[in-house]
């Protein structure tokens, strides 16, 4: 309200404030929602200088708090419009009694640590027990900090975190490390973030800061951390302890790994046989530094980008002859390589060029390697070499049937092998195959081929191999047939001196027995087929026959050679 004056006071005024209330005795909050550790003025009103009873019923209490004076003196200030708090569990309430001033007002203020969630009627009455005349509804909430996330993760890579912060607008992330909890970053700045508007939050945090160092960690995360927002100040566990909402979980962060392979480690120097480098690649850097030192020494470098922990890179082929060598180095647990340039890294930086290629290759392994460097570098070596091929199977000999012909190859993969079966100029079947790793496949069709020696071909364009074959009928699978049409028990040819001695001991025993007619011995019968066997050596079968007219040669023989031997000295004589 205002006052001016007039006249010779047209110059001054006076304003005062006043308020205007009902006539009727009131109660009202100055917070109507409130989360739980959060307090809200209370403003009664009246005739002046009366007293007035503030109470709450102490089902509104929280899980384990007692109606006591400390209770009380927990929920009600001590202000000076306060004359006395207290309780009385008889009647169920906690109260504090205040005085109307001489405008007929009385402000306390309500704490609500000791309260449940819910709903809390603060009621303004005449006395302890009196009726109620008027009351207020204040709307209690739990603020809470919810935190999770992957339990483990790699060093280096960005890890999210997530949780609630109920009735809460910031969110900031502690980890402990030592005696200590120390600010965590995000990708971009400290991990803090504003909670969304249906309670949750988010963030990205990156784990080659703070926790880059292999072990298990206990993340906070701080709802409102008021002052310490912004700031990245470590703080230690007691003024973590002031913090009234919080909550933890743990993080284990492991080593990261890094992996190099080639899909073929043997080449065609033919500058267009074109292979893999794959690996995997954890907790390295996005982008990683692939480098291909050559048998001379020669270098140079591709940048290969990181995907999902794993990379893949195709080469296009060489075409000088020897070791190519290729190091993979990723910038390990820091992010940061050993050797940083500023936007693109060149070889030349690092070697001049006359180098050999170990000299190469260990220079190289220093500038990623060396003392407080955490970089990782991986290596694998490919071999070019001149085309060649050669054929593997089948062996010497094979079946009259469907035969695999399989071999091994230089050339570059998808080159064309063709197979062909040839005696003298006819070409008997043929077949076509791929050089795939390294190796190539093909299926021959040689039925109906007739028995023999064939010549076996596999060629490309540039490389030819080639073998001879015995091709076999499938009936003579098992075995070789000799040439009077005998076979071995164990299935193999005879020998010439075994076929000799049986061809000798046959003619030896026909020619002896024909020397003396059938049926001379008294009482000999001839028998039906012409055999002389039974007739002159009854019962006694094949076997001895022959072994007796092996005897009587022998004796012959032996009679022979004397009288050669008497007459010779005769004539020396």
């Amino acid at each position: 309200m205002t006052v001016e004056g007039a006249d010779d006071l047209d110059n001054a005024s006076r304003t005062v404030s006043v308020r205007i209330r009902d006539a009727e005795k009131v109660v009202s909050l100055s917070r109507t929602r409130v989360t739980r550790g959060e307090s809200s003025v209370v403003s009664v009103a009246g005739a002046p200088g009366e007293v007035r009873y503030v109470r709450v019923a102490a089902d509104a209490l929280g899980e384990g708090a007692a109606v006591n004076t400390p209770t009380a003196r927990a929920v009600f200030d001590d202000t000076a419009a306060v004359q006395t708090v207290g309780a009385d569990a008889d009647a169920g309430v906690v109260y504090a009694v205040v005085s109307l001033d001489d405008d007929g007002l009385a402000d306390l203020r309500l704490q609500t640590e000791r309260f449940g969630t819910g709903s809390v009627d603060v009621e303004l009455a005449a006395s302890l027990d009196g009726a109620v005349e008027d009351d207020a509804t204040l709307d209690v909430r739990e603020r809470t900090v919810t935190v999770s996330g992957a339990r483990t993760t790699v060093v280096g890579e960005s890890v999210t975190l997530s949780g609630t912060a109920v009735e809460s607008e910031q969110v900031k992330l502690y980890a402990a490390v030592g005696e200590s909890y120390v600010p965590l970053y995000a990708e971009s700045g400290l991990a803090e973030t504003d909670v969304g508007g249906d309670g949750t939050w988010e963030v990205d945090v990156d784990t080659a800061r703070v926790v880059d160092i292999p072990g298990t960690y206990r993340i906070v995360a701080v709802a409102d951390p008021a002052e310490q927002l912004g700031s990245s100040a470590d703080i230690d566990s007691e003024t973590l302890r002031m913090f009234d909402v919080r909550d933890s979980a743990s993080l284990t962060t492991v080593e990261g790994a890094l992996s190099l392979s080639a899909s073929r480690t043997t080449i065609a120097a033919t500058g267009g046989d074109e292979f893999t480098l794959s690996g995997s690649a954890v907790g390295q850097s996005d982008e990683l530094r692939l480098y291909h030192v050559g048998p001379r020494g020669d270098a140079d470098l591709t940048l290969v980008d990181e995907r999902d922990g794993a990379f893949e890179q195709e080469i296009d082929g060489v075409d000088i002859r020897g070791t190519h060598t290729y190091l993979l180095v990723g910038a390990g647990r820091d992010g940061e390589y050993a050797h940083a340039e500023a936007e693109r890294p060149a070889v030349g930086t690092l070697l001049s060029g006359d180098e050999t290629s170990a000299a190469a290759i260990a220079k190289l392994r220093d500038a990623y390697t060396g003392a407080g460097s955490d970089d990782t570098v991986a290596a694998v070596e490919v071999e070019a070499v001149d085309e060649t091929l050669s054929i593997s199977t089948p062996a010497a000999q094979v079946a009259a049937e469907t035969v695999s012909v399989a071999g091994r190859s230089t050339n570059e993969d998808g080159t064309t092998v063709f197979v062909e079966l040839r005696r003298g100029e006819e070409t008997v079947s043929t077949a076509e195959a791929s050089v795939t790793n390294g190796t190539w496949n093909a299926t021959l069709d040689l039925t109906g081929v007739e028995p023999g020696t064939y010549r076996l071909s596999a060629g490309t364009a540039t490389t030819r191999a080639s073998q001879e074959v015995t091709v076999r009928s499938p009936a003579s699978a098992s075995g070789t047939a000799t040439s009077n049409g005998e076979q071995s028990s164990d299935g193999t040819t005879p020998s010439s001196n075994e076929a000799q001695s049986r061809a000798t001991a046959t003619t030896t025993a026909t020619d002896t027995s024909s020397s003396e007619p059938a049926g001379t011995s008294p009482g000999s019968a001839a028998t039906d087929d012409g055999s002389t066997t039974a007739t002159r050596f009854p019962g006694l079968g094949a076997v001895p026959v022959v072994g007796a007219l092996a005897l009587v040669v022998l004796g012959l023989v032996g009679r022979g050679r004397r009288t050669g031997a008497k007459g010779t000295e005769n004539e020396t004589e």
